[in-house]
């Protein structure tokens, strides 16, 4: 990410609300593994990873050890049955 993309962490985070959607907003944003909140975009290194919070708080989740090993590219109903319906209905 390019410091002159986002000026401030604030700038930053409005358009990683308009990007990503959940209840509460995003307000922070940590490194992974350690979880270290990023207080200033001039924390961010190239190649780390991240992970963003509506909480000042991060859950460790061994992601390396889950069990399923991929990620559906099909369209199950009882996964996203708004993103389903849609799609189906474009198809048809």
């Amino acid at each position: 990410m390019s410091n002159k993309a986002f000026l401030t962490l604030e700038t930053l985070l409005v358009w990683l609300n308009e990007k990503i959607q959940t209840t509460a907003g995003v307000k922070y944003i940590f490194t992974l593994p350690e979880g270290n909140e990023i207080r200033d975009v001039s924390q961010f290194i190239g190649g780390r990873s991240y992970v963003v919070s509506s909480v000042r708080k991060i859950i460790h989740v061994p992601y390396g050890d889950a069990k399923e090993r991929f990620w559906p590219n099909r369209c199950d109903m009882h996964l996203i049955p708004l993103e389903c319906t849609s799609s189906r209905r474009n198809n048809e």
